[in-house]
């Protein structure tokens, strides 16, 4: 049951429908669109075990998060936090993180987002495009650069003398470097398509070891978990 007045504001997350497209279930209760709350964001993120709610930034708003219940793991730029239950965390704005739950049970925490534009959007997060999205938005603006990109990419392979497996693995490990997760799951998928084995593929993601870090080399293997996982 949801009611309003000129002093309160009652929201029933039952009443909120779902939004999954970005990891996890999120559920927004108080909001500008919602119910005209003119100064922050407010929900809930259920995420599964060994999913991943994904990373995103606060241009404008810093935000709170409570673990309500379960565990997993922050991560805010190049850092990770464990995440505990009855815990309460602060991202600054503008600092790029996402979530991992990393347990056996369901993760449940309470986000809080504050302050907000003047025009505001339903959740105001920016998401990385996915690499599709990209393209598209790549072949829709800049027609000539993405038809060069292609015709690039397509000599590459064709001319190149190492195996899929092996181009795919290499690949592996310099979106390792970079920090890129989607470029980790997708060549995850196409390298063990092409052979590859598990152990085949983390060996891949441990040589970025002394040049991207720990942090950077267990973020990249919970991705591969997750799209090893999705493969099952």
């Amino acid at each position: 049951m949801n009611s309003q007045d000129n002093f309160c504001i009652e929201v029933s997350l039952d009443d909120c429908i779902p939004k999954t497209d970005k990891g996890g279930e999120v559920r927004v209760g108080i909001s500008p669109l919602k119910n005209k709350a003119k100064s922050m964001i407010m929900g809930t993120v259920e995420i599964k075990p060994g999913d991943k709610f994904e990373k995103h930034i606060h241009d404008k708003s810093d935000e709170a998060i409570y673990v309500i219940d379960g565990k997993g793991i922050l991560f805010i730029q190049n850092c990770s936090y464990k995440l505990v239950k009855n815990h309460m965390y602060f991202v600054n704005k503008g600092k790029e993180h996402s979530i991992i739950n990393d347990g056996n049970t369901t993760l449940k925490i309470v986000f809080a987002s504050a302050p907000l534009d003047n025009i505001c959007s339903e959740i105001q997060w920016k998401y990385p495009p996915t690499p599709a999205e990209g393209m598209t938005l790549l072949q829709n603006r800049a027609p000539e650069v993405y038809e060069e990109f292609r015709k690039l990419t397509q000599i590459l392979n064709e001319n190149s003398p190492i195996d899929r497996k092996t181009k795919e693995l290499i690949l592996l490990g310099i979106f390792t470097a970079i920090g890129g997760k989607r470029g980790i799951k997708t060549h995850t998928q196409i390298a063990s398509e092409y052979g590859a084995t598990e152990e085949e593929i983390i060996a891949a993601i441990l040589y970025a070891l002394p040049i991207s870090g720990i942090t950077t080399i267990t973020e990249a293997l919970e991705n591969v978990k997750l799209a090893i996982e999705k493969e099952q």
